[in-house]
């Protein structure tokens, strides 16, 4: 990750990607989010509800990128 940058902890509990296993078809969605402050200090263990909440009052851009992709079976 860039320096700056933080990975928290997902609605999994554990900081990261999760969730259920990829189908044959499957699409990942990033966001990328551009914010006019630092909020707060964000730790490995802060909620994403916790930083979405800061980050709907600091939002000066944000992008996502939808990527399919097509496993080989």
């Amino acid at each position: 990750m860039p320096a700056g940058a933080a990975a928290v902890r997902t609605d999994f509990s554990e900081p990261g990607c999760g969730g259920p296993g990829r189908g044959p078809v499957h699409r990942d969605i990033f966001t990328g989010q551009a914010v006019s402050r630092n909020t707060r200090p964000v730790a490995a263990d802060t909620s994403t509800a916790r930083v979405d909440c800061h980050l709907n009052f600091s939002t000066l851009a944000k992008a996502r990128l939808t990527g399919l992709g097509q496993r080989q079976v």
